[in-house]
Formats: C-alpha cells, structure tokens, sequence
C-alpha cells in the first residue's frame, strides 16, 4: 500500500482495515467507482487519510452526491480532499457550500 511501518499513517491503515470486512471495503471502492474514480484513485486517497474506509457505504454515497452533482465538484476535486467524508455532510459541508453560494 506504500506506508512507512513506523508512520502514524500505517497505524491508521492496519485500524481501518481490521474495522471493517473485505465485503465492505468493496462496497466502498465499488460506490467511488460508480462516481467516476478509478481504482488508484481510491487507493491514493486511501494512502493519504485511511480512515475514509471506515466510513460507511451510504455517507460516501451522500458526501459524494452533494458535492459532485449538488456542488458541482468533479470527483477528482474530491479525491484530492479525503477529509471531506470524515466531516459532516449535515453540520459543516453543506453549510460551507451555503455560505460560499451567498456571497
């Protein structure tokens, strides 16, 4: 997966991956496929915050709905910021969005 052993990175990676099944993991990667991501993609990010995996299927698919079709991001754009699916869609995204279509 490209980790240094003794990053905190890694840690994080061998965590995400315990906390859920293979089952899901491909659910996961099958949901970023069907926005357009390729599988490095997925990986790339997966390198750069681990814990996107964790999340579940449905708030990947919410998260990337509203962005890409609501926000009119490219799913490229979101692939270079992982974080975005560990926030709020409700509490933070989407009020960010609001605020910035106001002004």
């Amino acid at each position: 997966m490209g980790f240094r052993p003794t990053s905190q990175s890694f840690i994080l990676a061998v965590r995400s991956m315990i906390m859920r099944s293979r089952e899901n993991w491909e659910k996961n990667i099958e949901t970023l496929k069907s926005f357009g991501w390729f599988r490095d993609e997925v990986f790339a990010e997966f390198r750069v915050q681990p814990m996107v995996m964790v999340c579940s299927e449905k708030k990947i698919e919410e998260v990337l709905d509203f962005l890409v079709n609501k926000a009119g991001l490219k799913p490229s754009d979101v692939a270079r910021c992982p974080n975005l699916f560990l926030t709020s869609l409700e509490r933070r995204i989407r009020r960010v969005c609001l605020r910035r279509i106001q002004v």
